[in-house]
C-alpha cells in the first residue's frame, strides 16, 4: 500500500480528514475532499504548505519537536479549526507530520489510539519511500556526474539512462550553466553543496541535472529556445537569484553559460564552453554577473589561439617593452581603450578621463616604442590581437 492510500486509509477508518507533510511542511498526501475543510487545509493542498504563520505558530506550541499525539487548538485568525497532529518517525532519522481535523469534536481515545497504529505502518511505508528516493537521486547524481565528466563512451551510457530513467527526454536539447564566483577560491565544498540545493529548489519546475565540480555548481536544463522553457537569459537570472547571499562568498555570483547542445550526450561539451566562457571573462575583464559563451564572438577564437600556443609576441613583440617604460601600464591601458573604441579620440579621453592631447602623447609614444603606425589598418590589427592575446597570458600567470 502506498504512502497516499494509507493516508486515505486512515481517514476512511477514522471518518477525519487527513494530511500528510514531510519534514519540511510540504504536503505529502492527503485524503479526498470532505465538507470539512478550512483556510489551512485549502492552502495546504493547493499550494502544498500551510504558510509560514501556521508553522510559526505551531512551532511556538512545540508541535513539530513533539514525539507524542497533539491535540492542536483552533486558530481562528489563521482560519484553522482544531486537529490531532501525529508525529511520524521512521529508524533513519527521516521525519513526517500526519493531521487530522477534530471537528465538530475531539476525536475519542479508541479513535486516537487506532491513530497511533496507523502511523507506524505509515512510518514503515514513508522509511520505504524516503529509502528510495534517495535511492533514485544518488543514481541520478553519479549519472548526472558521468554525463558532465565521464569519456565519450561513459557520456553516451548516462545519457541513455538518464533518458530511460524520464530524468531527461531524449528529443530535448539541453544548456549547461557554471554557477560560481569569480574568486572561486574562496568557495568551501559546504558552500558549493548549499547553493546546489537552493538551485534545484529554484528551478525545480525545469527538472535539472546539477553537479559540484571544483568550479562550482553545474547546472543542466532544458533549451528548447524559450518555446515551452523560459529563455537562456531569464534562467541564468533564477539561478543566480537562488544562490546570491548578503554576506561570504557568494554576495556576487556569476552564471557562465555554455552553448547549446542538440542530444543529452552533448552535455559535456556545453559544460566545457560554460568553463572557457567564464575563463575569457576573466581574462579580458568582462562585466556582468552572467557571461555566454554564444555571445563571446572573437574572444573564443583569441582563447583557442592562445591554447594552441599562439602568443602575443607572435603578432607584436615589442609589448614588453612598452610594459618596462616607467609608466607602461597607463601606456598599455590608453592602447587598450584606442584600440576597443575604433580610435575615437574622444571616448578614448572619456574613458580614461584625461584629455584628448594627453592621449594625443600617450599614443604616440606607443608608436615610437612599438614602432608601429596606428592608422595603418594591418599594423594596427596586430597590436590589437598581441594587446588581447596579452590579456589571456596575463590572466593565465596569476
Amino acid at each position: 500500500m502506498t504512502v497516499s492510500q494509507l493516508v486515505n486509509r486512515i481517514a476512511r477508518e477514522l471518518g477525519r480528514p487527513a494530511l500528510l507533510e514531510d519534514g519540511r511542511y510540504r504536503v505529502v498526501a492527503f485524503s479526498p475532499q470532505s465538507e470539512v475543510i478550512d483556510e489551512v487545509r485549502r492552502r495546504s493542498i493547493l499550494e502544498h504548505r500551510a504558510g509560514p504563520g501556521v508553522h510559526s505558530w505551531l512551532a511556538e506550541l512545540g508541535v513539530y519537536r513533539s514525539d507524542e499525539v497533539m491535540h492542536v487548538p483552533r486558530n481562528p485568525a489563521l482560519g484553522m479549526m482544531q486537529r490531532l497532529y501525529v508525529p511520524i518517525r521512521t529508524p533513519d532519522g527521516a521525519r513526517a507530520h500526519l493531521w487530522l481535523i477534530e471537528e465538530p469534536d475531539r476525536m475519542p481515545p479508541a479513535d486516537v489510539a487506532r491513530a497511533r497504529e496507523l502511523a507506524e505502518r505509515l512510518a514503515e511505508e514513508w522509511a520505504r519511500l524516503h529509502s528510495q528516493r534517495d535511492d533514485e537521486s544518488a543514481r541520478r547524481a553519479e549519472r548526472t556526474r558521468v554525463l558532465i565528466l565521464g569519456d565519450r563512451r561513459e557520456r553516451h551510457a548516462a545519457a541513455d539512462e538518464l533518458i530511460a530513467s524520464g530524468d531527461v527526454e531524449a528529443a530535448s536539447s539541453l544548456r549547461a550553466h557554471l554557477v560560481t564566483v569569480r574568486d572561486r577560491g574562496t568557495l568551501s565544498r559546504d558552500d558549493l553543496e548549499a547553493a546546489e540545493r537552493r538551485i534545484r529548489r529554484a528551478a525545480a519546475s525545469l527538472a535539472p541535472l546539477t553537479l559540484v565540480t571544483a568550479d562550482g555548481v553545474v547546472v543542466v536544463v532544458p533549451d528548447d529556445g524559450g518555446r515551452l522553457h523560459p529563455p537562456v537569459d531569464v534562467v541564468a537570472e533564477r539561478l543566480r537569484s537562488a544562490v546570491v547571499r548578503d554576506d561570504g562568498p557568494l554576495r556576487e555570483p556569476v552564471v557562465a553559460i555554455g552553448g547549446s547542445a542538440a542530444r543529452v550526450a552533448d552535455s559535456a561539451r556545453s559544460h566545457r564552453e560554460a568553463q572557457r566562457a567564464l575563463a575569457i571573462a576573466t581574462a579580458f575583464g568582462l562585466p556582468g554577473p552572467t557571461v555566454a559563451w554564444d555571445g563571446l564572438g572573437a574572444y573564443r577564437g583569441l582563447q583557442a589561439a592562445a591554447s594552441l600556443g599562439v602568443r602575443s609576441e607572435d603578432f607584436e613583440a615589442g609589448l614588453d617593452g612598452l610594459l618596462e617604460e616607467r609608466d607602461g601600464d597607463v601606456l598599455l591601458e590608453t592602447l587598450e581603450a584606442y584600440l576597443r573604441y575604433g580610435g575615437r579620440l574622444r571616448d578614448v579621453a572619456a574613458r580614461l578621463n584625461v584629455h584628448r592631447a594627453t592621449v594625443y602623447h600617450r599614443l604616440a609614444r606607443v608608436e615610437r616604442i612599438l614602432g608601429v603606425d596606428l592608422q595603418d589598418g594591418l599594423e594596427r590589427l596586430g597590436v590589437h590581437l598581441a594587446v588581447l592575446l596579452h590579456r589571456i597570458e596575463r590572466d593565465a600567470t596569476r
